[in-house]
């Protein structure tokens, strides 16, 4: 049976069977951050509609984005893909090393993955979302939105319109915008020289981007998760299960429990002094140290 078939099918845990679980089940992770020292951490998600305590999950391979529109997503993965082996948009439980980051998502979970596990992280990435999609010199040009055009052109929109009309008039129909008919043909033409001009921006602008994402996303790393860690960066892992355990019971326990013991198996002799450490706020060496 897998470990007292995961205790019971996910009810709440004591921390004897969460730390044994952890031993039993999630070295591939505990060996990346091990040796722990006093400022190091875990990976943390937020969680608004888990009421368990600790819970364990298998990894979704067709996640729906929260924020990022389809069209975005399906570009992004297709970048991983061609750089990374993998679509981690699609396939991926999203962690961060920053407790406050992961608590503007929810209730806060310490994340371990079970058994092999893969991850990418980006040092200048805090969110991919908000650092590409919605960074400010990264606009985004939809051909329905009706303001666009004044948002880029202002009030000289109507000369560059005209400007437009003036040039396809003389390229494409051989006329003369000295012409008298000139006027009228502007008027029954305007409103799609107007769509045409809007759907060349949308796609000068979506290739603008696609070069942006293409850049940031090549750069992305699958390797060194304690500084992905530290840097409180997004880190998207992959695998097939993941245990969640509450971030404001547990966490105490497991840091010292990692930063005494590294990955040695539980005993009743070690539990026994981890619960005692912790409950009497105990001076070890590590916090003297640092």
């Amino acid at each position: 049976m897998r470990l007292q078939q995961y205790i019971t099918e996910n009810k709440d845990m004591s921390f004897e069977e969460i730390i044994t679980l952890i031993m039993n089940k999630c070295q591939p992770y505990i060996k990346e951050i091990l040796p722990m020292y006093h400022n190091d951490d875990l990976m943390y998600s937020g969680r608004k509609h888990l009421s368990s305590n600790t819970i364990i999950k298998k990894i979704r391979n067709d996640r729906k984005p929260t924020d990022t529109p389809i069209k975005i997503q399906e570009l992004f993965d297709s970048l991983f893909k061609k750089y990374h082996g993998w679509k981690p948009r699609s396939s991926s439980i999203f962690c961060t090393g920053s407790i406050s980051t992961a608590s503007d998502y929810g209730k806060v979970y310490m994340v371990f993955p079970m058994g092999k596990f893969k991850y990418l992280w980006n040092p200048d990435i805090s969110d991919l979302f908000s650092d590409a999609v919605n960074d400010p010199d990264n606009y985004d040009i939809r051909v329905d939105d009706p303001d666009i055009l004044y948002d880029f052109y202002g009030a000289d929109i109507e000369d560059y319109i005209r400007d437009m009309g003036d040039d396809l008039y003389y390229n494409e129909y051989g006329g003369d915008p000295d012409d008298p008919d000139f006027e009228q043909w502007m008027d029954d033409h305007y409103d799609d020289i107007r769509d045409d001009i809007v759907h060349r921006m949308a796609k000068e602008n979506e290739e603008n981007n696609a070069e942006i994402y293409d850049g940031i996303i090549s750069n992305y790393k699958s390797t060194d998760l304690k500084k992905a860690i530290k840097t409180g960066n997004e880190i998207m892992v992959n695998c097939n299960e993941y245990f969640l355990v509450i971030e404001s019971l547990y966490y105490d326990l497991i840091e010292y429990y990692l930063h005494t013991y590294g990955n040695k198996k539980p005993t009743k002799k070690i539990l026994k002094e981890v619960d005692e450490a912790v409950y009497y706020d105990r001076k070890v060496k590590f916090w003297k140290d640092n």
